[in-house]
């Protein structure tokens, strides 16, 4: 299991890297929060109460990695999802053999256009009417 530790918060997945490629794990069950269309991905808890903050999802979509993102209404404008995703950036450029990531974004989604940019994703382009792509390179 994939381990990730940042000031305020302990990282759970369901995945595992195998000659630098994410996997998911097959038949195995993990301490998982439930989230209604969720992909495989990360989990972010509270170090202090185990409360569920955050979480990126991830899947291998148009030939690269692509991930979704979300903060658990009470935990949002707090700096949250900035840490997770800051760390998760961190971590899957020294641990994988991936030279990029994508973000879909909403059109409508200002908060998350200004976390992509500060996390340093560049605008790639529409992905249809209603969604941008931002791309992160290593």
């Amino acid at each position: 299991m994939i381990q990730l530790e940042t000031k305020r918060l302990i990282m759970k997945s369901d995945l595992y890297i195998e000659n630098g490629t994410i996997k998911s794990i097959q038949n195995k069950k993990i301490d998982l929060q439930n989230i209604p269309k969720r992909i495989n991905g990360f989990q972010f808890y509270d170090k202090h109460n185990n409360n569920l903050i955050c979480h990126i999802g991830m899947k291998f979509s148009r030939r690269c990695n692509e991930i979704n993102y979300g903060t658990e209404l009470e935990f949002r404008n707090q700096g949250y999802m900035s840490e997770a995703l800051s760390a998760f950036i961190k971590w899957f450029f020294e641990n994988t053999n991936e030279i990029e990531l994508n973000a879909l974004v909403p059109n409508h989604n200002i908060y998350s256009q200004m976390l992509v940019k500060k996390c340093n994703f560049v605008e790639d382009g529409a992905f249809d009417n209603n969604t941008t792509c931002y791309i992160l390179k290593k």
